[in-house]
């Protein structure tokens, strides 16, 4: 069965099946760029067509990053109707409430009951 064709998985799997290791070498400079001590704010993108394995990129680097950083996943594709800050902070707010990942979880609470609202705080 030498010749069986592989046929690789429609979503991501965290693994790099390709012969290259492209995912897998994407993913280190991903992490390297994360990891770097200087504290400034960076933006990454990754571009490429359908099915090109950006997902499993972000993926297998968020498995290496796993027990030095909190990783949160907002599917845009998933969302595309609703691409609003709103959504997305609600979407976050729910992910480090529910991971445990941040403190003074009765605060956090009330600013996600507070954006699920719809109202605005006028003055102080």
């Amino acid at each position: 069965m030498e010749n069986t064709p592989k046929f690789l998985a429609t979503s991501p799997i965290g693994q790099d099946e390709l012969i290259g290791k492209s995912h897998e070498r994407l993913s280190n400079a991903i992490c390297t760029i994360i990891q770097n001590q200087d504290k400034q704010n960076k933006i990454l993108g990754i571009e490429g067509s359908w099915g090109s394995g950006k997902s499993n990129i972000i993926s297998i680097a968020q498995k290496k990053l796993k027990d030095s950083h909190h990783t949160f996943i907002f599917d845009s594709w998933a969302h595309q109707a609703d691409l609003s800050k709103k959504h997305f902070l609600e979407s976050l707010l729910d992910n480090l409430i529910t991971t445990e990942a941040i403190t003074n979880e009765l605060k956090w609470k009330t600013e996600h009951e507070h954006l699920l609202t719809k109202s605005t705080k006028i003055g102080k």
